[in-house]
């Protein structure tokens, strides 16, 4: 978990660091206009508080987050990051081959009729949300093996097409990573998770 910061109630009150429920440290600002900014660490290697000054509010906060991770270095810890982002889950048939999906060329390209059942199959399968997913998206696949000589990499486009088809996604081209796998023992010939990739911060 990264660092959070109070807000000051009034010019010299403190800014305190927390990470999670834990009060980790705090910086506190010149009593003199120009005079340097104070911070603290409760924690560090030594085994006593660490403390220092900085030229401003940022360098001090920058200041208290250095210290704290050289303290989670030294006790082999780290932050832990905690995903919430919500998956969407569908059950669908096996999906067809690449190779299955179309017959003819150019003009006279059009779905087989295999495709087409399996597009209306998973229909039955799958809710459609209130809203398509309009942002980039992860999507990750598995999949019962029904025998070895099946590849696995050509049967993620028809999943792509079946979530562009029945509105969970906007467009297909909004996928920014995909994971496919054979699962032994999975209880259902295939399963869709697709959500939201994470917003990157502005730097």
């Amino acid at each position: 978990m990264t660092i959070a910061w109070s807000d000051p109630k009034y010019l010299a009150d403190w800014r305190v660091a927390t990470v999670g429920s834990a009060r980790v440290g705090y910086i506190s600002p010149p009593v003199v206009e120009g005079q340097p900014w104070s911070w603290t660490v409760g924690q560090s290697p030594a085994g006593w508080p660490a403390r220092g000054e900085a030229n401003n509010e940022e360098a001090a906060r920058a200041a208290v987050s250095m210290a704290w991770d050289s303290f989670l270095a030294a006790a082999s810890l780290a932050h832990v990051v905690v995903d919430n982002r919500p998956w969407q889950r569908f059950r669908l048939p096996l999906p067809p081959s690449i190779w299955d999906l179309y017959q003819g060329h150019g003009k006279n390209k059009r779905k087989t009729p295999e495709y087409k059942r399996w597009l209306k199959d998973a229909g039955y399968f799958i809710k459609r949300p209130a809203t398509p997913i309009v942002k980039p998206f992860d999507i990750v696949i598995a999949m019962e093996r029904p025998h070895g000589a099946m590849d696995v990499d050509n049967r993620q486009k028809p999943v792509l097409d079946c979530m562009q088809l029945y509105q969970v996604i906007k467009n297909d081209n909004l996928c920014e990573s995909a994971a496919i796998r054979w699962q032994p023992g999975l209880g259902a010939e295939c399963i869709a998770e697709l959500r939201e990739c994470a917003e990157v911060p502005a730097s």
